[in-house]
């Protein structure tokens, strides 16, 4: 074994070691669905396998007519937190389970954090002005993947999905040797064979004038678009060049496989001490009270720390409370009194008795009532103000969420769950804190989690068994930052018609609070992503020259 390892190091560096990366991108499945305004919603599935670095990072360049919004990335089905200020320097843990927007002058990155082995990644992400008007034709002339990638893909499919006829379209694309075609009224753009560094994918296609409602309009046709993609794009290669790019990527697989052997053993270094792991959904027990005191903020930080949580759904926990508490009010705008949510601004928020900061219980809710209030037009909160407000002040909303972690961290070491510890650094003994988790904080967090499955089980749960009412606004503040407030509130109405009936204004309300939630988050996404949008640069020359394209690179770094 050890003679044959040496000859495969000689032949790599022979060959050209460089070539070979321990990362390897399996494939990546690219989907763009074109909506009737010419947006392009994009889902991008990544089968990696990953022993080194901190992130796998996206880059876009000359985009002075496009914006990305809406970014999002789950791993394995886990939902990813969004970072404001994405910082590429971080390590490795503090980059885990989280996705952010690096601005990089010219340009942008879409950029998450990773975990070592073999996982599958779902990237989400909207751009729009995708499709535009030209004078004959509406293009889509757009860069789906750089130049320069680190880990260039096995193989790579794009397919363009849309409910325009494709009988009278042009398309092609540039950058890579692929197979193109068009199958159950799908645009597919596939490569033949493993890409690499110096490759790029861009999509060039011309449909009928009037096929979507397009604002944004561009001097030239078709055939000059086509013409400009032409000039410098790169050349197919040789079947010999192919198979070298497939013996090496073999060669690659085969070193990732060793040392992802040889690394197996190594242990994740948590932040804290006493971190401990919670078993896997499916193997965690039902838990039908309501742990960390009732109080979902004192389990805010371990919630998010745990992914038990959803962070930007705090807002709606808060509300919820409010509701409750009659610190607000929900009010239907038509004279029958009746909520539509399917209308625009059907109800608003009165935020009249949050006037008085010092009934709230903490500074979170407290900064929270602030900005109601600044965002209110004499007492009034609609959604469509809430949602104007949040564009100009996303950090701002950012700022609280970060806060709330950190005063909810701060309240678990008051209460006894987490040990804070000062520790002496440097030659001048500067001091930094340190955390352990108690074995109180274990337990509480596994009843969360027990918390957790057992509102997502509920449609199992025999009829009225044992579930105390007095717990059900309990029940939906905590719901709300797992994520499933409506399935439970639904619930409640099935177990406890009556109840429900005498409280009917406050659990119909929950849907409005829901609704205004995810509005809220919505606008705070796009405005903080727009930003990083909004300096865009350009580059010069032939089929480099499309939105979105960026020596950049992408990959894993």
């Amino acid at each position: 074994m050890k003679k044959f390892l040496v000859v495969i190091f000689l032949t790599l560096f022979f060959l050209g070691f460089d070539k070979v990366s321990a990362n390897t991108l399996h494939s990546l499945d690219t989907t763009v669905k074109i909506d009737q305004n010419g947006n392009g919603h994009v889902t991008e599935i990544w089968d990696v396998s990953i022993d080194k670095g901190t992130e796998i990072y996206h880059s876009f360049g000359n985009m002075n007519d496009y914006v990305i919004s809406d970014f999002n990335v789950s791993m394995n089905g886990v939902l990813y937190e969004n970072i404001y200020n994405w910082n590429v320097h971080a390590s490795k843990e503090e980059k885990t389970y989280k996705n952010g927007v690096n601005d990089i002058g010219v340009g942008l990155e879409l950029c998450f954090g990773i975990e070592y082995g073999r996982n599958i990644y779902t990237v989400n992400y909207i751009i729009y002005n995708l499709v535009m008007d030209y004078e004959d034709s509406q293009i889509l002339y757009f860069t789906f993947l750089p130049q320069n990638m680190t880990t260039p893909p096995q193989k790579f499919k794009l397919t363009i999905n849309t409910d325009v006829l494709l009988n009278e379209i042009k398309y092609s694309s540039y950058g890579f040797v692929s197979n193109n075609h068009i199958t159950n009224g799908n645009i597919i753009f596939e490569s033949t064979g493993p890409m690499f560094s110096d490759q790029y994918v861009t999509a060039l296609v011309g449909f009928p004038l009037g096929s979507f409602d397009i604002v944004k309009k561009k001097s030239g046709s078709f055939d000059t678009v086509a013409k400009e993609a032409l000039e410098g794009a790169i050349p197919n290669q040789n079947s010999k060049e192919v198979f070298v790019g497939f013996l090496m990527t073999i060669i690659g697989i085969f070193l990732t496989v060793v040392i992802v052997v040889f690394f197996s053993n190594q242990k994740y270094k948590s932040r804290y001490e006493n971190d401990f792991d919670l078993p896997k959904m499916k193997e965690a027990n039902n838990f039908r009270d309501v742990p960390f005191e009732k109080n979902f903020l004192l389990a805010y930080f371990i919630g998010i720390e745990k992914r038990l949580f959803v962070k930007n759904n705090l807002l709606g926990a808060i509300l919820l409370k409010w509701l409750r508490n009659k610190k607000i009010d929900m009010v239907p705008t038509d004279g029958d009194g009746i909520f539509d949510f399917n209308k625009n601004d059907n109800y608003y928020l009165d935020v009249t008795n949050l006037t008085d900061l010092k009934d709230l219980d903490n500074e979170i809710e407290q900064n929270m009532a602030r900005y109601l209030l600044k965002a209110s037009d004499n007492m009034k909160l609609t959604p469509k103000s809430f949602s104007k407000w949040s564009r100009k002040n996303y950090e701002k909303i950012f700022d609280l969420l970060k806060d709330a972690g950190e005063y909810s961290k701060d309240e678990l070491v008051n209460r006894g769950y987490i040990i804070k510890k000062t520790e002496a650094y440097g030659k001048r003994n500067k001091t930094k804190s340190k955390y352990a988790f108690t074995d109180k904080l274990k337990e509480e967090t596994i009843r969360l989690q027990g918390l957790k499955k057992f509102l997502n089980d509920m449609t199992l749960i025999d009829e009225k068994k044992a579930i105390e009412v007095h717990l059900w606004e309990e029940y939906l503040m905590f719901a709300q930052l797992f994520g499933n407030a409506d399935k439970v509130a639904k619930q409640f109405k099935k177990f406890h018609e009556l109840n429900y009936q005498e409280n009917m204004t406050y659990y119909d309300n929950l849907f409005a609070i829901h609704i205004m939630s995810n509005s809220f988050m919505n606008a705070v996404s796009a405005s903080s992503s727009a930003a990083a949008a909004s300096s865009g640069g350009s580059f010069s020359g032939g089929g480099m020259s499309s939105g979105g394209f960026s020596g950049g690179g992408g990959g894993v770094r």
